[in-house]
């Protein structure tokens, strides 16, 4: 099962995991420690659906995937339907978005978006679609954190804290810009400094190859804007801005 996690993550299979997501912006986030367990329970609990569909182990659905085939090639295998597949994934899905609904967690607006775009997602994933999504999306958002830390070190440094205070005034309600000016230093130092370690890490990159000079410079374009936007964010803020 932890091959078919690794092998596709957040297709989701979409049973609990699409209903999670809803959840998750309508209450407290979880801690980190725990995200990881949750989004395993909820990708087993959508993996079991598909391969009883299909008539066979969770197991055996794991290994076929690991080995390249798509779940409906797998379907297909067993003289199943994708078709069928993705009917009952889609059933389990709209199910437990209703009882999200019923426990008050989400409006019903929500959920009826949710189940509007719930069979093209469940399609696209039994159809090989979103294969190796669930990696990308994690390695991504592992740069992005890394990324952040950085620029918290050198947004620390030239306003002159340590950056553990800077995090812990960012989790008070401050902006980066606030504490900035809190200890009689310009937003716009700060923003600079950040940029020019983010074009300084670019050009390391263009460097050892592995980014290319087009994609450098579309990065260092978007570069001044976001961390414009972050440094004078207020935390709610941030996040969207962030992401």
């Amino acid at each position: 099962m932890k091959k078919l996690i690794a092998a596709v993550t957040t297709a989701g299979l979409l049973i609990v995991g699409t209903a999670g997501v809803a959840q998750a912006a309508n209450s407290p986030k979880p801690e980190k420690s725990a995200r990881p367990a949750l989004r395993k329970a909820r990708i087993e609990a959508a993996a079991k659906v598909a391969a009883s569909t299909i008539g066979i182990e969770p197991k055996a659905l794991a290994e076929a995937v690991r080995g390249g085939q798509s779940v409906a090639e797998v379907a297909r295998s067993h003289n199943v339907e994708p078709q069928a597949v993705v009917d009952a994934i889609v059933a389990a899905a709209d199910k437990k978005i209703d009882s999200l609904v019923d426990s008050g967690k989400i409006t019903a607006d929500r959920a009826a978006t949710m189940k509007d775009r719930l069979p093209d997602r469940v399609t696209k994933f039994v159809n090989g679609g979103l294969k190796g999504k669930g990696k990308q999306h994690a390695k991504r958002a592992t740069v992005r954190r890394h990324a952040r830390r950085a620029g918290a070190v050198v947004a620390a440094g030239v306003i002159g804290i340590q950056p553990k205070a800077l995090a812990e005034a960012v989790r008070g309600g401050q902006s980066v810009a606030d504490v900035a000016r809190s200890h009689n230093v310009e937003p716009q130092a700060v923003i600079d400094a950040v940029v020019a370690a983010g074009d300084k890490k670019i050009d390391s990159l263009v460097e050892s190859g592995k980014v290319t000079a087009d994609r450098a410079a579309t990065m260092k374009e978007r570069l001044h804007q976001r961390v414009t936007t972050l440094v004078n964010a207020t935390p709610g803020a941030r996040a969207a801005a962030g992401s």
